[in-house]
């Protein structure tokens, strides 16, 4: 629009004492837009009259008329000049229309309606329809005014004088009866129920009765009851082709009885069964099928939480045992294997065993072990790993006393020969590292996990390349770096991480 065109107009029977239209929506008492008192700027005298902005070729960009203070007319135009919204209030007490919201997009469809309504018991209610961008219905929604008389003393706080309308509202609103929801072809998405409750809290508690939602093929997908909000009794679920596929069951939200689940062949594809009386009653017993109807899973507990695990690959063969213990493996065992049935691994998780995990390539050769001993003194655990060729890439050695913890690893390159050896008793530890052909590469030591004492680094040749002595990881004494010939690069003493200039000793160089 190129500018706008103020034309203020009196009738009859109202008047504005302002000298310009310029509508101000924050001067009002009421968080409703459509029900609230709106005033001039000295916020005491009550709008009256009719205030429009047009475009420069007089047609209506704004258009609103009031009477004392109520909003009785609003007219707004796109600068297309198609309508962007419309408030029509009937006012009319012997209607139980109220008013009504139209909102419109830019292409002339539909944006959103708004109804408002008496109800039978004299409650404000609104029937509210949202329209997709192509002019189909999005939702229809039905809401009920809240009253501050009937906000409770914990919530009325957030319901200040200033927000409550001419009509005792506040600004809560909650749903009640059928809320449809529509795709933008127009096909039916959901539908649920809900009943009327008075409270902040009714956002999932409304919801009562039947819920359904739809497939975009218009075809029913679920189709289950709620209760207090929480889903309750048998639910059934449907594919696209409007099959059953799944059938359910809940108290009260929580899942009860056996849940059972098709492929969309007919064949069986899960059977849950959960038990209200077991100390687990959340975890289900479980049976699983594949689209050929074999078995690939299965998970069954007791009462008090013993049981197993067990999968299966397509072809029937086992290839998973678990043990349950109290519900988990932490204290059972584990075996796996491969498709044809070699062994994969065992984890052993039970007391008092000597070998607690061992795994195998597919070409048989081991692939990784763990063993464990104990007695009064002591525990020692040793964990060691291959590649396939059967040759040793780690080991972990770690002895446990009351006094002391001694861990040792090693890590080899493919050689056979040391790529790192770690050696660590309690809080001092140490760390070398070698080149592949076995030459020293590095070496620290660590205190309390920081750096103190001397570390060294070499080149492949077993040249030093870098000196540094440390205390509590800050440099401390003296550091030096060398060329490859061994020539002195720089040299610097530290005491506690600042340089020192020491007479008589070497002096620092830099090149």
């Amino acid at each position: 629009m190129n500018f706008f065109k103020f034309l203020f107009l009196f009738l009859s029977s109202f008047s504005f004492a302002q000298t310009d239209c310029e509508f101000k929506y924050q001067n009002k008492i009421g968080g409703n837009y459509l029900f609230s008192i709106y005033y001039e700027t000295d916020l005491k005298t009550p709008l009256n009259g009719t205030c429009e902005r047009r475009y420069n070729d007089n047609r209506i960009f704004e258009k609103r008329t009031f009477k004392d203070g109520k909003l009785m007319e609003e007219i707004l135009n796109y600068e297309s000049g198609s309508s962007k919204t419309k408030v029509n209030p009937t006012w009319n007490t012997r209607d139980s229309v109220i008013a009504s919201l139209e909102l419109f997009w830019e292409n002339g469809n539909r944006k959103q309606t708004n109804i408002y309504y008496w109800d039978k018991s004299q409650r404000r209610c609104e029937k509210y329809t949202d329209y997709h961008l192509n002019g189909k219905i999005r939702f229809v929604n039905f809401n009920a005014f809240v009253r501050l008389s009937e906000i409770n003393e914990y919530d009325i706080k957030d319901y200040p004088p200033h927000t409550i309308d001419y009509d005792g509202y506040t600004t809560l609103r909650v749903p009640f009866g059928l809320a449809l929801e529509y795709d933008d072809a127009g096909v039916l998405k959901s539908k649920t129920t809900h009943k009327m409750i008075l409270n902040g809290g009714h956002e999932h508690s409304s919801r009562e009765g039947l819920y359904e939602d739809y497939h975009h093929n218009g075809k029913l997908k679920t189709r289950g009851y709620y209760k207090d909000g929480d889903p309750d009794g048998n639910w059934l679920v449907y594919n696209y082709l409007g099959q059953k596929s799944e059938e359910q069951f809940y108290q009260r939200n929580m899942k009860v009885g056996t849940w059972k689940g098709w492929h969309d062949n007919g064949k069986v594809r899960y059977e849950y069964v959960y038990d209200t009386l077991s100390n687990y009653i959340f975890h289900a017993n479980k049976k699983e099928w594949n689209e050929a109807g074999l078995l690939v899973f299965e998970r069954y507990i007791d009462r008090k939480g013993l049981g197993f695990e067990k999968k299966w690959a397509d072809n029937g063969t086992l290839i998973q045992h678990l043990e349950l213990v109290n519900n988990t493996k932490i204290e059972g065992s584990e075996k796996n294997w491969y498709p044809n049935g070699q062994l994969k691994s065992y984890l052993n998780n039970l007391r008092n065993v000597d070998t607690t995990y061992v795994s195998y390539f597919q070409n048989g050769k081991m692939e990784e072990i763990h063993l464990k001993t104990k007695n009064e003194l002591d525990q020692v655990i040793s964990n060691k790993k291959w590649n396939e060729k059967g040759i040793l890439i780690s080991e972990v050695n770690k002895k446990s006393r009351p006094e002391n913890e001694f861990i040792e690893l090693y890590e080899y390159w493919p050689t056979g020969k040391t790529k790192s050896h770690i050696y660590q008793l309690n809080e001092t530890r140490l760390e070398v590292n070698y080149f592949q052909n076995g030459s020293l590469k590095s070496g620290a030591r660590f205190l309390n996990a920081k750096l103190d004492g001397k570390t060294q680094h070499f080149d492949s040749l077993g040249t030093l390349l870098l000196e540094n002595n440390y205390t509590n990881n800050l440099r401390n004494g003296w550091c030096k770096r060398f060329d490859k010939t061994g020539k002195l690069l720089f040299a610097q003493y530290y005491e506690n991480a600042c340089p020192k200039k020491m007479t008589g000793e070497l002096p620092a160089k830099k090149r």
